[in-house]
């Protein structure tokens, strides 16, 4: 018994340093090309291209706050079964429950949110631009305070059905790269924002935006030609690549454009032989079923914790070898 409670314990140990591997991801560092093929100790630690749909989980939720609301009605957990419904492709019957919540209990910002969300996906964008800009109003660092550019990609999908070429002399962003194979850093960014704000507020939109859409989707590849450059520009190739992959999927109006930077800047990566060591998102993925741990950094840690484990487990057969009291419980 005492045998079979080390053995658990060391176990539950291994579980708990698994489950920590996703929080680990800052402490992981690998080597990338920076425009000039160049090699650079850096980070990967883009959310979007981690996005995963998980009906499951949201129709999990769904089912049991259905349950809980029959005796606590509370008006939290209808909203949280909105966004459930939302997940599940009922934007309709989240809207009438949003709205129906927005007259009770007026000034929530997290229903002010949701609504204009839901009425996005249940098509009608006028309502969508103004519950997100009510949820600006109310909550302005929401979204890692980056709720104006949800606002951004309602007007550029707005512009789409007033003018469906709309994005073939605009940008969702307003923003020019140029027309080269490799892009050129904007003059200005709007309301003082940086290169690495735009970056860290298209990471985080498309990152729940990639759990409700497919393609094809020009805004969103739109932003992810977007993306691509910014982090080419300021960053590294490789995750810009990984950009335009995806981007290419979801068929950006300027396709050509987005092929040629993939091209060059697949080059550029090819001529660095530390670039090929670095896996892609959907191959990490693919291989390990858990979501991206880090690259070479997640499979070292893979090792030592199987490594641990088989260790304990020997000095647990050792111990019970020579402990006599060990035996008699086992038996």
């Amino acid at each position: 018994m005492r045998l079979t409670h080390r053995l658990c314990g060391h176990t539950v140990i291994i579980v708990v340093l698994f489950t920590a591997i996703p929080q680990l991801q800052a402490c992981i560092n690998l080597y990338y090309t920076d425009m000039e093929g160049h090699t650079h100790v850096g980070s990967d630690h883009y959310s979007l291209f981690h996005s995963e749909v998980d009906v499951q989980r949201w129709q999990d939720l769904h089912d049991r706050l259905k349950v809980e609301m029959e005796s606590d009605d509370d008006f939290k957990k209808r909203s949280d079964f909105a966004a459930a419904l939302m997940h599940l492709g009922k934007a309709d019957e989240a809207v009438q429950i949003l709205v129906e919540l927005e007259e009770k209990h007026p000034g929530e910002y997290v229903i002010a949110g949701n609504l204009g969300t839901a009425y996005e996906l249940a098509g009608d964008l006028e309502q969508a631009i103004h519950w997100i800009q009510v949820g600006l109003e109310r909550n302005a660092l929401s979204h890692g305070g980056t709720e104006w550019l949800h606002v951004k990609i309602l007007e550029a999908k707005q512009h789409l059905v007033d003018d469906p070429e709309w994005l073939d002399t605009h940008s969702v962003l307003n923003l020019t790269f140029g027309d080269d194979d490799a892009p050129v850093m904007p003059g200005d960014f709007e309301h003082g924002r940086t290169a690495e704000d735009v970056i860290s507020a298209i990471d985080h939109q498309l990152y729940e935006r990639l759990q409700f859409v497919e393609p094809p989707d020009p805004v969103v590849a739109d932003l992810l030609v977007t993306f691509g450059d910014l982090v080419a520009l300021t960053k590294f190739v490789e995750p810009a690549i990984d950009a335009y992959e995806l981007a290419i999927q979801f068929r950006p109006v300027n396709l050509e454009l987005a092929e040629r930077r993939l091209a060059h800047y697949q080059k550029i990566a090819a001529s660095n032989p530390l670039s090929e060591t670095r896996p892609t998102h959907t191959t990490v993925r693919n291989l390990l079923g858990i979501g991206v741990i880090g690259g070479i950094g997640g499979i070292a840690f893979f090792l030592v914790a199987v490594s641990l484990l088989f260790v304990l487990s020997h000095r647990a057969r050792r111990n019970k070898s020579v402990d006599k009291p060990v035996d008699k419980m086992v038996s």
